[in-house]
């Protein structure tokens, strides 16, 4: 199968945002597109993005934990995809994840088969509990921000790409994005989407508020950002709705 793309397509992989697998349905439906995966590392990116222009613009998949910006490496116009998670399931579903995987980086790091949700959001220090979502819809800074660091201003800039972004989806609606991406790109759902997926752990309502508000806190940009992409989504599918009744 030839790949379907008319242009580079750039996926922004956010953690525990349903990304492994509609990783998997992008190269499913681009059979042949060269493809770059980012891991997350800034090393990594910025040995991408030091490669000679021909060899950066070989790539018809830039896919992974990247921030937003990597287009501005590319000659040709890129499309952009992400999904977005609502922030307060998104921390939960991430401590269950590496409660899980014993060789996770974080047991090097203070984590324990013992540390509860309430240590890990009351004493931990992991970027991924502040405003990653907001974070990654920035361009990617000369090093890491500081836990605690994000601010209005990256917020602004991470709604100002957000409208930029060509398909953009909620993990709370992935079936509705799924059936946008059949609908509005012809493309062909064969992969379950469960991948990487944490299962049999406790729903958000099962925790105890002082650690939900403690999580709202840290995350208290993404929280709008989260509500914005939603509402961008609607909007999307409204309109696909629309082309495909009429």
């Amino acid at each position: 199968m030839q790949p379907r793309l008319t242009r580079p397509l750039i996926f922004v992989h956010i953690f525990k945002a349903g990304g492994t697998s509609l990783r998997k349905i992008i190269r499913q439906n681009n059979k042949g597109a060269p493809v770059q995966l980012f891991n997350g590392n800034f090393g990594q990116n910025n040995e991408w993005r030091a490669r000679p222009q021909d060899e950066r613009d070989s790539f018809g998949l830039l896919l992974g934990h990247q921030h937003y910006g990597n287009h501005e490496y590319l000659s040709a116009p890129a499309s952009y995809m992400t999904v977005l998670r609502d922030p307060i399931d998104r921390v939960i579903s991430y401590y269950y994840f590496v409660l899980r995987y014993k060789d996770h980086h974080l047991y090097k790091h203070g984590f324990t088969d013992d540390t509860t949700l309430s240590d890990f959001v009351h004493h931990g220090r992991n970027i991924e509990l502040d405003n990653i979502q907001t974070r990654l819809l920035n361009p990617q800074p000369e090093k890491q921000y500081p836990f605690g660091s994000v601010d209005q201003s990256m917020l602004d800039i991470a709604l100002e790409n957000l409208e930029k972004i060509d398909r953009v989806g909620i993990v709370e609606r992935m079936g509705d994005f799924l059936e946008l991406l059949r609908q509005a790109e012809g493309w062909t759902i064969e992969t379950e989407f469960h991948e990487n997926r944490t299962a049999d752990r406790p729903r958000v309502h099962d925790h105890d508020e002082s650690v939900l508000e403690r999580i709202r806190e840290l995350n208290r940009f993404d929280i709008v950002l989260h509500e914005a992409t939603r509402k961008k989504f609607e909007r999307e599918w409204t309109e696909c709705l629309a082309a495909v009744q009429g």
